[in-house]
């Protein structure tokens, strides 16, 4: 459809529009009222969410609780029976595993330790005859000799089964006694690909994929004895993390894990409130890429070593920069794909809009508000000189400075260029649209939520320092869950834990199997 038969059918004209979008906090904006970002002035994008909201369907998302019954035989490890924490504890960074006591450091040296890797793992395919996808899959698989569980990795946002720390998860899992099966994330365009489930993001339908490769691989037959792999496994494990720990607490719902049966369920560093995370993103993206170089990224590669003990404000500024960096690079690479591949009309139509005449009517009546209202901050601030002193004046005007600049920005991002893109973007103008996804669609990726009715054997470890997290949404959850059901490391950043002698214990104890 052409931008000029939507045009045809809008109710609301330029002055109502922009009234609208002034008057009104875009939190009016039909259905994107948890994702908003709170105090950023409007865009393309909430322009265009106001004239053409999105098209949902009746039926609201509803995550129910799990039905899963505790194992009796299962004890849940609780931190008296891992080794003490501190240990892996450093202030001065050696890159040798353990956590720093900043949990930005943490996270961007998340794969800064040595390698734990298994033997004797072999390259399988799932046949798309037998999962009914697209295309074949590729695995990694490790068999013990007899009869045991199958521990899956589920993996986080864009990871591949080869990198250093799926490697390290399949280690954990093999020397623990389990079989273990790996396959790069499903949030991948490799996956999304060779699976065709629908535009990324959805972690219900990225769910049910998940139940269908464990299927299938359970009806195979080992080409080396003839027998189904079924016949060697004794139950199904999961290992979820990031993103992957989302997805984990959905296949914790199919129908089939009381069928494997699922026994285990260990989720690590996961998003505690997925909405909340988006906004924490966008926000280093939008705020600290800004004031962050190409050079100063540059840093970054390879870890990072902050010049003192612990890093200073603009080395944190730089490393926010770099979690915000990462993350929409992989997006904005997963927007073209999915885009390509399931709603090729979507660039034509971002580009007649923003060519329309009465969207750039809008746009130059709210850049003069928008300039009128930071005139007004500017001279606000000036009177106020004599009173705050020319240092606290100095800061706090470099702090304006780089809002306002921030606020421009996002202001002239174009819908038609996937670099610009947040991941509001991503969820307003391509997931939620292809999947009619209505409701509080927050619910797919809540904790508080999808740990409703969770059995004995599912626990979560995630650190306090976790910058992917804000502070209101851990406080939350720090009142409403306790050990051991979530175990809370007071430090380790986003997965940068998982290099410590205690997190390779954890794996061991929780996923112990012994014929």
């Amino acid at each position: 459809m052409k931008f000029e038969d939507l045009h045809m059918n809008h109710r609301l004209g330029v002055l109502t529009l922009v009234s609208l979008l002034v008057l009104c906090p875009p939190t009016s904006i039909a259905g994107e009222d948890d994702w908003i970002h709170k105090g950023v002035a409007p865009s393309f994008l909430e322009i265009y969410l106001k004239k053409f909201p999105p098209k949902l369907s009746e039926k609201a998302i509803v995550v129910s609780p799990m039905v899963l019954k505790d194992d009796p035989s299962f004890k849940p490890i609780g931190m008296k029976d891992l080794p003490e924490f501190s240990d892996d504890i450093e202030a001065k960074v050696t890159k040798s595993g353990k956590v720093h006591l900043n949990g930005l450091v943490s996270t961007i040296n998340y794969e800064e330790f040595k390698a734990r890797e298994a033997e004797g793992g072999q390259k399988i395919v799932l046949p798309k005859e037998l999962t009914g996808f697209k295309k074949d899959i590729s695995a990694r698989l490790y068999l013990q000799p007899g009869r045991a569980p199958l521990a899956i990795p589920l993996l986080g946002f864009g990871m591949l089964a080869e990198s250093k720390a799926a490697q390290t998860y399949q280690a954990d899992l093999y020397h623990a006694g389990n079989h273990v099966l790996c396959t790069d994330s499903i949030v991948t365009n490799g996956m999304n690909d060779a699976t065709g489930l629908g535009v990324a993001g959805n972690a219900i339908a990225e769910a049910a994929t998940t139940g269908k490769l464990i299927d299938s691989f359970l009806s195979m037959k080992d080409p080396k004895t003839g027998a189904f792999y079924r016949q060697r496994v004794s139950s199904v494990r999961l290992l979820g993390t990031s993103w992957g720990g989302i997805i984990s607490m959905h296949v914790l719902r199919l129908p089939q894990a009381a069928q494997w049966p699922i026994d285990r369920a260990l989720i690590v560093s996961i998003p505690l409130d997925l909405r909340e995370t988006s906004q924490v993103l966008d926000k280093y993206h939008r705020e600290d890429r800004n004031r962050t170089g190409i050079l100063q990224l540059a840093k970054l590669a390879g870890g990072y070593t902050p010049r003192r003990d612990q890093p200073d404000e603009q080395e944190c500024c730089w490393m926010r920069a770099g979690v915000g960096y990462v993350f929409h690079g992989d997006l904005a690479l997963l927007a073209q794909n999915n885009i390509k591949r399931y709603s090729p009309e979507l660039m034509e139509r971002f580009e007649a809009f923003e060519r329309d005449a009465e969207v750039q009517q809008i746009r130059k009546e709210l850049e003069e508000q928008r300039k009128s209202r930071h005139d007004t901050e500017k001279r606000s601030l000036e009177e106020r000189k004599s009173k705050l002193g020319d240092k606290e004046y100095d800061r706090l005007k470099d702090e304006l400075s780089e809002a306002q600049k921030s606020e421009n920005d996002y202001a002239q991002r174009k819908l038609s260029d996937l670099r610009d893109w947040s991941f509001k973007h991503y969820v307003f103008l391509l997931a939620r649209p292809y999947w009619a996804l209505d409701g509080d669609i927050a619910d797919i990726g809540r904790l508080s939520v999808l740990l409703q009715g969770a059995p004995n054997f599912v626990q979560v470890v995630v650190a306090e320092d976790d910058p992917l997290n804000s502070p209101a949404v851990l406080n939350d959850i720090k009142s409403r869950y306790s050990a051991p059901q979530l175990l809370l490391l007071p430090h380790g950043g986003h997965l940068g834990f998982n290099g410590t002698k205690w997190f390779q214990a954890m794996a061991g104890k929780f996923f112990a199997f012994k014929p």
